[in-house]
Parts: structure tokens; sequence; C-alpha cells
């Protein structure tokens, strides 16, 4: 009886490792995608003639 309470003990010991492991490692690709997007998209510098007026009139297609 004491044996199947230990081995069910040890079991739940090793669901949570690995669930605590699985946590962290998407936790870290997380982070890396978020990075990557940040690298990619939004780290460059606005050119000095990129106003707001200029941003709206080029996404609304006005000349």
């Amino acid at each position: 009886m004491r044996t199947a309470f230990w081995q069910r003990a040890i079991s739940s010991l090793k669901n949570r490792t690995s669930l605590k492991r699985d946590i962290a490692v998407l936790l870290v690709v997380k982070l890396i995608l978020m990075v990557g997007i940040w690298a990619l998209w939004f780290s460059h510098p606005m050119p000095k003639d990129a106003s707001a007026e200029n941003t709206a009139r080029m996404l609304l297609n006005k000349k």
C-alpha cells in the first residue's frame, strides 16, 4: 500500500518538473520570437520626412 503511494508521489513530481520545463522552454521561445519581431519591424528609426501628415497621406493614398 505504501509503495503505491510513493510511486504515485514520485510520478507526480516527475510530471511537475516536466510541466515546469515545458513552460520555461515555451517562455524562452516566446521571448526570442518577440525580440526578433521587434528587431525586424520596430527597432529602426523613422525617417525625418515621415511626419504624421505624410504617413496619413501615404496610408490614405492621397497626393
